[in-house]
């Protein structure tokens, strides 16, 4: 870290003329979109466009010297079906890497929330694991707004990943403070890390992460979870599973997945996940269940079905996550969803 530090300092400090010789420049995205049936199970059922975390990327890289290379990004989210949101909201970033190493100053995923990404069978789309695994709560009175929760992006960080040695790689991502600013107050600082290791068709990963929240008149409010995800690829067959555990509150999820390739565009795929909730009849199990027709290696066409069965007292939703159409149902209840949808990538 010692040597790499002066590195990043000594790319920002590149005068013009260098900085104008950056090449491979490029432009990337996705699009999409879904038609969703959804029924609240309380408050009605209808039909809705969803955008599903769509998003527009600037990104490229220049070599200044061997095994020292300035990489960027700058991406946003893109709301086919409407507009609205931060101009830039999603990865952004300025970095350097090497044979020693990333190391990346921005706003970006935590090593944790990665974890999800991967195993996740149905990402950005109705079922999607984080309807369970995100678990988030309200914020303290006065040292945040809004809810907190797993999942998140860590603003004003900075994150270093290991070169991969027999399979193993490490991050480490730092965070000054979570808020939209910057703070000179230390104790806002928030961390997530982990360590994985990947083989030819088997891959497991342990993170951890710390979330804290302050102001200059309020106690401190934490938050901790572990998680520990696996993928195993065996013929035409994908597994997944994730294990977490939370503190305060004290709850833990866990979730499984399946996917089948059919043929060589057709897969079919299931996952399941379980919230066991810190407060009474407070949990939540999720199902869902669909198939998947890849048209080419860029364009997929799917259609999902998944419901999530809520605890006296919980009222989550197999739609809410990264998605915009999200409506509302009643603690207690089974809302469900059935969705036909589109992702294309570029």
């Amino acid at each position: 870290m010692n040597r790499v530090l002066p590195l990043l300092l000594g790319a920002a400090l590149l005068p013009a003329a260098t900085q104008a010789q950056v090449t491979g420049a490029q432009i990337y995205g996705q699009l999409h979109v879904s038609a969703d049936y959804l029924d609240t199970d309380s408050r009605g059922s209808a039909l809705n466009l969803s955008s599903n975390a769509s998003r527009l990327g600037f990104r490229g890289k220049y070599e200044v010297q061997e095994q020292l290379t300035v990489v960027w990004q700058a991406e946003t989210t893109l709301r086919v079906d409407s507009q609205g949101g931060d101009l830039i909201d999603r990865d952004t970033f300025l970095g350097l890497t090497g044979d020693w190493g990333l190391l990346r100053v921005g706003k970006f995923d935590t090593p944790m929330k990665v974890l999800r990404n991967r195993t996740d069978i149905f990402p950005n789309q109705i079922g999607d694991a984080r309807n369970i695994t995100r678990n988030r709560v309200a914020a303290p009175a006065g040292l945040a707004s809004g809810q907190i929760g797993w999942d998140e992006r860590f603003r004003n960080s900075i994150h270093y990943r290991t070169p991969t040695v027999a399979g193993l790689t490490a991050n480490a991502q730092y965070s000054t403070s979570l808020d939209s600013a910057s703070s000179n107050d230390a104790d806002a600082g928030s961390w997530s890390a982990s360590v994985e290791w990947r083989l030819a068709t088997f891959w497991i990963a342990v993170a951890h992460e710390n979330q804290t929240y302050t102001d200059d008149v309020l106690p401190e409010y934490e938050r901790h979870a572990t998680r520990v995800a696996a993928l195993y690829d065996i013929g035409d067959f994908r597994f997944s599973a994730l294990y977490q555990k939370a503190e305060d509150p004290d709850d833990a999820a866990w979730g499984a997945g399946v996917r089948y390739r059919v043929t060589e565009k057709v897969a079919l795929k299931t996952q399941y996940y379980h919230l066991d909730a810190d407060a009474d009849d407070s949990d939540a199990d999720l199902y869902a269940l669909g198939a998947d027709y890849q048209v080419a290696p860029n364009l997929t066409f799917y259609a999902n079905y998944a419901v999530l069965d809520n605890d006296t007292f919980s009222n989550l939703r197999p739609y809410s996550q990264a998605r915009t159409a999200d409506p509302a149902s009643l603690a207690g209840n089974s809302p469900s969803g059935f969705s036909l949808g589109t992702v294309f990538s570029f």
